[in-house]
């Protein structure tokens, strides 16, 4: 018995030591791998960035190629265009590439094919980042006809006890939340009162669920005199936000007045941020699908996403919550976003 329990003892103590050693091996830089990134689109950006964000996971971006050869500038996101896919052995070759990300969803068959069989050739890691991010969401059935693999794809459907328990869950959450921030709410409204002219609350046409438009509230962060339904404000020098409005949207307090469309039913804490009409009415028919649901004051972009890229550039995490939406995924969003906040 005690060798049992030091074997487990010094075997779960020496991975948790040479895991640090290697994570902090990876963040101070000097062992990056490498990589190389085919593609010059969202995809391609979004790669970029959550490799930024993650500097344990040990990549080093030497830069872009474009899949197309048409990409008039020189750089991308602050990264070199190295050149076009017929460039890729000299670049490889160059920099000591040792791995390639394809985030180029449009790319042909044949040509993915020939990528692969050049990285074979030089001994590179080839990975793909796929765009089918609406099958690959939630666990795919497989199913096997003798040897011959099958993947279900299409819609999953939600419990029927769901949407009345996820009405309850708001309404309680809702309930919970204002009582506290009640006094926190009247301040926050008689501070933006007395920094600049105009209501304290902000109304604005918003999209909910199934194509139904609702006034969505929240503090009003800019001057009255701007804009309603233009793009909203992604720097924190924006004129039109004032100096008050930019505390409060720092703290994202300028989002608790929607606790009030959450009781009304227009709203749930958890769900797909409520985009505005124009920018819905520029949606393809596939990206309606986030309509399915209603919008919330959180969500997966929230906790996960990157806000400097706009809400209709991240649809993926919508797509993910849809199909694998439940209570203990809102109430995980929820704790979760304080933690963002």
């Amino acid at each position: 018995v005690m060798s049992a329990g030091f074997s487990l003892l010094l075997q779960g103590g020496s991975r948790i030591f040479f895991h640090r050693v290697e994570r902090r091996m990876r963040l101070s830089g000097d062992h990056d791998v490498p990589a190389l990134i085919v593609g010059t689109g969202i995809a391609a950006i979004r790669l970029l960035q959550k490799i930024q964000d993650h500097p344990e996971v040990g990549y080093r971006v030497v830069g872009f190629l474009d899949e197309r050869g048409d990409f008039p500038d020189k750089d991308l996101a602050n990264h070199p265009l190295l050149g076009t896919l017929d460039d890729l052995r000299g670049v490889a070759l160059e920099f000591g590439v040792e791995e390639v990300f394809v985030a180029a969803p449009s790319l042909g068959h044949t040509r993915m094919l020939s990528l692969v069989l050049a990285c074979e050739d030089l001994g590179i890691t080839f990975r793909v980042v796929t765009n089918l991010f609406e099958v690959l969401t939630a666990g795919t059935p497989l199913d096997l006809v003798d040897d011959l693999p099958l993947v279900q794809l299409g819609r999953q459907q939600v419990h029927a006890l769901y949407e009345p328990l996820k009405r309850a869950f708001d309404l309680v959450g809702a309930l919970m939340l204002l009582a506290p921030a009640a006094l926190l709410m009247l301040w926050c409204a008689w501070r933006i009162r007395r920094t600049s002219p105009g209501p304290a609350l902000f109304k604005q046409q918003r999209v909910g669920r199934h194509g139904r438009l609702f006034e969505m509230y929240k503090f009003r962060t800019m001057f009255e005199e701007a804009e309603p339904y233009a793009v909203a404000p992604r720097e924190r020098a924006d004129a039109r936000v004032t100096p008050y409005g930019s505390w409060l949207r720092a703290t994202s307090i300028d989002e608790l007045p929607q606790l009030l469309n959450v009781i009304k039913g227009e709203m749930s804490l958890v769900g797909p941020r409520p985009e505005m009409p124009f920018i819905v009415d520029s949606y393809d028919e596939w990206q309606r699908r986030r309509l399915e649901v209603k919008p919330g004051i959180t969500g997966l972009w929230q906790i996960l996403g990157r806000k400097d890229l706009p809400m209709h550039d991240n649809l993926q995490y919508d797509f993910y919550y849809i199909r694998n939406r439940s209570l203990a995924l809102d109430a995980s969003i929820l704790i979760r976003t304080a933690g963002a906040v």
